[in-house]
């Protein structure tokens, strides 16, 4: 990852900026808030923040680190473009910045002015697809307010504890911005 980040965009108190190495210890601490998600994404669960970060690393072709009143609350990245159509993801800080319905607004807000059209600018993708777990609605609803829409159901998808669980396909054109 670069030394010198690219400021991508900001406004007010939030600026987005290219992932950088010092970044991935604050990211490790976001995903310890969302227990199960680095070993589904990655298909294992690494043993530390240096293992994680070189699997990423490898991984994301484009990452983004979001600063909400200086401190990093999210990190968005593309892998598998190919062809105008990009696979994304996003994880929120659950807890240690200001929170509430106006901060969420203006971060959604943010991301869908700021962010979506400079990533579609500069890979030139006309689609960005995701994949949600039928049962975290937290996301669905984040995904949703980004103005993604449901495209379909991927039945008995993932295990989880065992169980088969379906995933909704999610995704935003470039002229839905």
């Amino acid at each position: 990852m670069d030394r010198d980040p690219e400021i991508i965009a900001e406004s007010g108190t939030i600026v987005a900026i290219q992932t950088v190495d010092d970044h991935f210890e604050a990211f490790w601490e976001i995903l310890k808030g969302h227990p199960g998600v680095v070993a589904d994404y990655l298909g294992y669960e690494p043993a530390d923040c240096e293992s994680f970060a070189a699997e990423y690393i490898r991984r994301a072709q484009s990452s983004l680190t979001l600063f909400f009143d200086g401190t990093i609350t999210m990190f968005g990245f593309l892998e598998h473009i190919t062809q105008g159509h990009s696979a994304y993801g996003v994880m929120v800080k659950r807890k240690g910045y200001p929170k509430g319905i106006q901060s969420m607004r203006c971060i959604i807000s943010f991301i869908r002015e700021r962010i979506f059209p400079w990533w579609f600018e500069k890979w030139r993708l006309e689609k960005l697809c995701g994949i949600v777990r039928e049962n975290n609605t937290r996301a669905l609803r984040f995904d949703m307010a980004f103005g993604f829409r449901k495209d379909g159901i991927l039945r008995h998808h993932e295990k989880v504890n065992e169980v088969w669980t379906d995933s909704i396909l999610i995704s935003l054109l470039r002229e839905e911005l």
